[in-house]
């Protein structure tokens, strides 16, 4: 008799999802069927917006809306606790303020999960909750609008913040200079190649993002408690603090330092082992390719899912 293979172990998370994802026909009944024991754990009706930090088209944008909507529309007519769970590089404010307008128009409650990284203009949707539930692996960014600029004729994205502080960086060694007596014609020659009206429009909306987060904090997080509120965004938004755009916060950095409403589940803890499930789940269905016309690659870049509804948003690779 042959000897029994043997059982393959099932408590790491990471291989059981491999072997599940990679079967992605069957891909959606699993993620679906998840949430379904997700929301029996925290009777509360949970959304996932899932998008890819790997391709640029993984961006927010007001497109995002659309299927948001249909999420939204799966509540039902009354009003239900709601949990958003969201992976996000971030992006446009504006489509974040209209994701938390949208919501808090269909919810009772509203908590947002963060698995892994809800960043930027992510960042600024956790502003909007009563609750951001995170986790081992999870983090916030500081809250820098992005903006697109074309670089090798490639489109780019770069922090609103780091165009206003290299324009301010060239005015301030101009004056310098002057102070000096030193020749400054190099600053004047470059700043007379600096959009002037794109540097003001950047501070502009540093300034959006800020009073958003604000308002935001105000009526969901700490109601009515404006000092509170603004304490938060000028440590959210200070360059000086954070250096990076990309730097990370994590859930006790977001909590103890930051200030906001943060509850950690532990490693162990059993809802949080199936949200970081769901996440992977989420994160390999998006990375697989699919075939495109004349040989090229399609790449999934967006989900939206509740056990209901299932959309993705694609785009192509190269």
């Amino acid at each position: 008799m042959a000897a029994k293979s043997p059982a393959v172990p099932t408590d790491p998370i990471f291989q059981e999802v491999l072997v599940t994802a990679q079967q992605f026909l069957q891909g959606t009944a699993e993620r679906q069927g998840l949430i379904v024991n997700i929301e029996k754990l925290t009777h509360r009706r949970l959304l996932v917006y899932h998008a890819s930090t790997q391709h640029q088209a993984g961006i927010m944008t007001g497109a995002d809306i659309n299927l948001f909507m249909d999420m939204c529309d799966d509540l039902g007519p009354r009003s239900v606790p709601v949990d958003l769970l969201i992976h996000t590089p971030g992006g446009d404010a504006n489509t974040a303020e209209m994701i938390l307008n949208t919501l808090h128009q269909r919810a009772s409650s509203v908590r947002v999960i963060v698995p892994r990284e809800a960043k930027s203009a992510g960042t600024l949707v956790a502003m909007g909750a009563e609750e951001i539930v995170m986790g081992p692996a999870s983090e916030l960014g500081p809250v820098d609008p992005q903006f697109p600029v074309i670089v090798g004729g490639i489109p780019r994205y770069l922090p609103a913040q780091a165009i206003v502080d290299s324009y301010d960086e060239l005015v301030t060694l101009l004056h310098e200079a002057q102070a000096a007596n030193q020749p400054g014609m190099a600053y004047v020659t470059v700043l007379q190649q600096q959009n002037a009206a794109f540097v003001n429009e950047a501070r502009r909306q540093i300034e959006h993002s800020k009073a958003m987060g604000q308002r935001w904090l105000i009526k969901a997080m700490y109601p009515g408690d404006a000092n509170k509120a603004e304490e938060i965004m000028n440590r959210l938004s200070d360059a000086n603090i954070h250096k990076s755009h990309g730097r990370m916060i994590d859930a006790k950095m977001a909590r103890d330092e930051i200030g906001l409403r943060v509850k950690i589940l532990p490693a162990r803890n059993g809802l949080w082992r199936a949200l970081w499930r769901l996440h992977l789940l989420n994160e390999f269905w998006i990375g697989q390719l699919q075939p495109g016309p004349a040989g090229t690659s399609i790449a999934r870049v967006k989900l939206f899912e509740t056990r209901r509804v299932s959309l993705v948003q694609q785009a192509g690779v190269g």
